[in-house]
């Protein structure tokens, strides 16, 4: 729903790199992408939410080659659909 989007990405500071994120919130019922970028703009990753869950995330850290995919189904990890599991968490919030 548009009416769950922030007008601006949110920047978040760390001691390693700065990054934006948006939507920077996500409501129980938000269906779309969250993007996560680098200050130089080098995309890290996309999640997909469906009704404020997450069920995917894709990405590829700036030194790492090998992109990652991980799929989530009722806050687990899908081991056997995930690609480069070393970057997946095993369960989220």
């Amino acid at each position: 729903m548009l009416s769950d989007l922030v007008k601006k990405p949110k920047l978040v500071r760390t001691h390693g790199a700065n990054f934006y994120t948006y939507p920077s919130k996500i409501s129980n019922t938000y269906t779309g992408c969250q993007n996560v970028w680098l200050e130089n703009g080098h995309k890290l990753e996309t999640k997909y939410f469906r009704y404020g869950e997450l069920t995917w995330v894709r990405g590829q850290e700036p030194k790492d080659v090998r992109p990652y995919f991980c799929i989530y189904k009722e806050k687990r990890l899908i081991s056997n659909l995930s690609f480069n599991l070393k970057r997946c968490r095993k369960k989220i919030n």
